[in-house]
């Protein structure tokens, strides 16, 4: 019976001028290429901000003038009906024993082809909302 062993490998060298790093692995050397740029502390903030401000979440001052009750009310519906989502998506959540968000549920009930229009469609979502939020 063969046994998958993780072995230990050490970092030879770091090229910077061609972004490579060697590692030594049982006398095997491999080269890895490190990635060109990575998001820092503060890119990934302003990408947080951005996002709350494209997705439109900094309407409470506006709203508040417009009238308090009727603000209030809907506030408290609002915040009912999402804590009702939360406890539903969690509900589903335990009953499918594998992770794949809108994809994986629309598998289970409707179908593979129905799933993964449903997938492909909230790819589309998520590259046009984070394109719209670094514009």
């Amino acid at each position: 019976m063969k046994t998958n062993k993780i072995q230990h490998c050490e970092i030879e060298s770091i090229k910077p001028d061609n972004n490579e790093i060697i590692v030594s692995e049982n006398s095997f050397n491999k080269i890895i290429e490190k990635p060109l740029y990575l998001a820092g502390s503060f890119e990934i903030w302003s990408l947080g901000i951005t996002t709350v401000i494209g997705g439109q979440y900094y309407g409470w001052n506006t709203n508040l003038t417009s009238g308090f009750g009727s603000y209030l009310i809907a506030l408290f519906l609002m915040g009912t009906a999402y804590i009702l989502l939360i406890l539903s998506i969690a509900e589903i959540g335990s009953a499918i024993t594998f992770s794949g968000g809108c994809f994986g549920l629309a598998r289970v009930i409707l179908g593979f082809y129905p799933g993964f229009i449903v997938g492909y469609l909230q790819l589309i979502e998520f590259i046009v909302y984070a394109s719209s939020a670094m514009i």
